[in-house]
């Protein structure tokens, strides 16, 4: 009887079931049964406060009038019943989508720490009611598809609705790659025409893939803009049709190499408009590959928001002689970095105008002998520093025994009227490859800086015969740190310098180190008569020994005294002695 009265009332239209209280007072979590009044029944909820009632939590995810419309509903039938009824206890629910997203994470993306959800983990979020929801939430989660084409047949069906991030720049060393097969295909030219690809980078994988996969995303006809890809990083592939098909006004960040392929620049800079990175590879495969200073010019015009550029393999070919001078301001530019010929170095940078708050001119010359090496950085470092014009500039020079380069730094500060500091730091940095020996090495450095006058050397480190002890004093007046290698001095060296009278020598040294700074007993008197002059009225100066000779050791404890005199400290050598014995043995 009683199952007759119940089946008469769902004829007449169902009620809601016992313990689930009106939708306005609705419980999200789980109702006690029996409970009279759900509306305030309080049970604990991941992810809530155990203070707050259940149906104030909103935080998860599908908990909108999707959920309740069916029980609203004045008809339907026992099963949509059950269904709204069991969206109200999913997990969806009861779980902020950010837990969700990370569980998921564990259980779909990263398989092989949980090996044994490896069977079903894959469709777990397509049982979740509502994981579109849960996916749109925790969009980075989604959008990587891995660095392998098998990872891509593995996540690709997960982010059917999702943005992707395209990038393949890894292989299987001794496998050949997976075709690209149709489902993937047809998966990545529905993302490309929804928009909804954040980033393509290909390089590593085969060359054939690569080519599929850019295929797929590139339009059969017409100019098509997407305003979803942010950043391209295309290498080893024929990118041509794909640069041309596309427009991208919201891209920041291109990376490019022109060896593989033909690509027009002056198209690119009409597709673009927003980078603030560009990586140009510049690759000689032939004259009609290689751009020209002109669409270089013009990418950079299209641009102005760029302020990282780097110019790799830069050849004098695509600088034609007598090409007009263009300054093409680059006003939000930080950091310029190229790499190449000399001379198409120095034209280039001549086209470009520099803002005041330029951090980094990074230049590495491939080509030239020393002299004409230092005769076109010279002309370039004085060229940008005219353009700075009220800037204090102070340079640090390095010059190491087993490095390949010489590395000039400069930190420029640029002054207002009321000489108060604006802008940053800014460093020009020059890096000349080693032609010759140390010597003339050394030389090559100290005719770099003699060709620039506003440049101020702050440090100086080099292996060093008297003649250029002597030039670094005399180029160098207000050096702060002199770092001498097998410094090879004669006595009286010092009378060969010239002098300003009632002018004390290197005035503003504070550091002096000497690493292996004698070959033999008698020049270590020399470098006595350099620190007594350098110490003079009362100059505090701090001397380190790096790798001291034995015999060296034995000169100095035996000139102690003097030693002592030179830099004005009173007693014994002790902790307050401005000595730092570095590599001296207890025996020695």
């Amino acid at each position: 009887m009683g199952r007759q009265n119940k089946q008469r009332q769902i004829r007449k239209g169902w009620e809601l079931p016992r313990g689930v209280a009106p939708i306005a007072e609705a419980p999200v979590d789980r109702v006690r049964k029996g409970s009279r009044n759900a509306a305030t029944d309080r049970r604990p909820v991941i992810g809530c406060s155990q203070d707050v009632p259940m149906q104030e939590y909103r935080g998860g995810a599908g908990f909108d009038s999707g959920v309740i419309s069916p029980i609203r509903s004045a008809g339907g039938d026992t099963i949509e019943l059950k269904r709204a009824h069991n969206s109200l206890l999913n997990i969806s629910i009861r779980i902020p989508p950010e837990i969700l997203g990370h569980v998921f994470y564990w259980t779909v993306l990263e398989r092989r720490i949980l090996p044994r959800l490896r069977g079903g983990s894959l469709h777990v979020l397509l049982v979740c009611h509502y994981w579109q929801e849960v996916a749109s939430q925790t969009p980075r989660l989604w959008s990587f598809w891995g660095h392998l084409l098998v990872h891509w047949y593995q996540r690709f069906k997960l982010s059917r609705s999702v943005p992707a991030d395209l990038v393949l720049n890894g292989y299987i060393v001794g496998e050949r790659s997976p075709p690209v097969r149709e489902a993937l295909r047809l998966a990545l030219r529905e993302h490309a025409q929804t928009d909804i690809i954040n980033s393509v980078q290909l390089w590593n994988e085969r060359r054939p893939i690569l080519e599929q996969v850019l295929a797929a995303l590139t339009p059969d006809e017409g100019e098509v803009r997407t305003s979803s890809i942010r950043i391209i990083n295309l290498r080893l592939v024929n990118a041509s049709r794909f640069m041309a098909r596309l427009r991208f006004p919201q891209l920041t960040y291109l990376c490019l190499s022109t060896g593989t392929q033909v690509v027009d620049l002056r198209h690119l800079g009409e597709h673009t408009g927003a980078l603030s990175t560009l990586v140009l590879t510049l690759e000689n495969h032939g004259a009609s590959a290689l751009p020209t200073v002109s669409e270089l010019l013009l990418l950079f015009l299209y641009n102005p928001r760029l302020e990282d550029v780097t110019l790799h393999r830069l050849l004098s070919r695509i600088i034609p002689p007598g090409f007009p001078i263009i300054r093409v301001p680059l006003r939000n530019l930080k950091r310029l970095t190229i790499d190449g010929e000399a001379q198409s170095i120095f034209q280039l940078m001549k086209h470009l105008a520099y803002p005041a708050d330029l951090e980094a001119i990074s230049l590495m010359v491939a080509d030239y002998g020393p002299s004409s090496i230092c005769d076109t950085l010279g002309k370039v470092a004085l060229d940008y520093f005219q353009l700075q014009s009220g800037r204090r500039v102070e340079v640090g020079i390095d010059v190491r025994t087993l490095c390949k380069s010489i590395s000039v730094q400069a930190d420029s500060i640029l002054e207002g009227a009321d000489g108060n500091a604006m802008g940053t730091s800014a460093r020009f940095i020059v890096y000349v490859p080693l032609f010759t020996g140390r010597r003339q090495y050394v030389q090559l450095c100290l005719d770099l800086v003699g060709c620039v006058p506003p440049l101020e050397v702050t440090a100086f480190r080099g292996e060093l015969s008297a003649r250029i002890v002597q030039r670094v004093i005399k180029t160098m007046p207000n050096i702060l740190d002199l770092h001498l290698v097998h410094a090879e001095l004669e006595p009286g060296f010092l009378r060969h310098i010239p002098t300003t009278p009632n002018v004390r020598l290197l005035p503003s040294l504070r550091q002096l180190c000497l690493e292996e700074s004698s070959t033999h007993e008698g020049s270590w008197q020399p470098l006595v008569e350099l620190l007594a002059e350098l110490s003079a009225d009362g100059n505090d100066i701090s001397l380190t020994m790096l790798e001291p000779q034995e015999h060296i050791c034995r000169h100095v404890l035996r000139n102690i005294e003097l030693l002592v005199a030179a830099f004005d400290v009173d007693g014994s050598v002790d902790a307050d002695c401005p000595f730092d014995w570095c590599g001296v043995t207890e025996e020695g």
